[in-house]
């Protein structure tokens, strides 16, 4: 196990190395969080919260998207043969990006994303490949959505919301 000292040294660690293309914020801490804190480039619409959960050697790595009411609307107009295809092709495609995922499911919520890195020898290349494979599942997500409109993107904005781990 991590000594405390360790602890906050990794912290500090990724905080400095996502600090040069994000905006950080602190989050609260519980009894499950030792920190965490929210990395956000809003331009991109994209957040990702890191989580360092108590008594644990890893950090997560999370981003949650919620569908718009348009891309929503049309799945609600799907038969069920079709939502279940595409229900299924998300979650194949996001393994294949070796993604860990929740609530992909109908009706569809908030889908959360979740890559999880231990942080014995944590380097800055470990990190970001991580942190990568989470963008592209949000990519895989939003690219997923927008083929529902065929070819035409639904008015409503596709959004992009953070959620801490429970």
């Amino acid at each position: 196990m991590v000594n405390s000292k360790n602890r906050t040294n990794v912290r500090e660690q990724v905080k400095s190395w996502l600090s040069r293309s994000f905006t950080i914020q602190d989050l609260p801490s519980d009894e499950r969080c030792e920190w965490a804190f929210q990395a956000a480039k809003e331009a991109e619409k994209v957040r990702v919260v890191v989580v360092r959960p108590r008594r644990e050697n890893f950090l997560h790595l999370v981003s949650s998207v919620k569908l718009g009411a348009a891309h929503l609307d049309i799945i609600e107009k799907m038969d069920d043969t079709e939502r279940e295809r595409l229900i299924w092709g998300l979650r194949f495609e996001l393994l294949r990006h070796a993604l860990e995922f929740t609530r992909i499911d109908y009706p569809f919520d908030v889908i959360e994303l979740r890559q999880t890195i231990y942080d014995d020898g944590l380097t800055q290349d470990a990190f970001f490949d991580r942190l990568r494979g989470l963008l592209r599942g949000l990519a895989v997500i939003h690219w997923s959505a927008a083929r529902l409109g065929k070819g035409t993107e639904p008015t409503d904005p596709f959004d992009v919301e953070s959620y801490s781990v429970h």
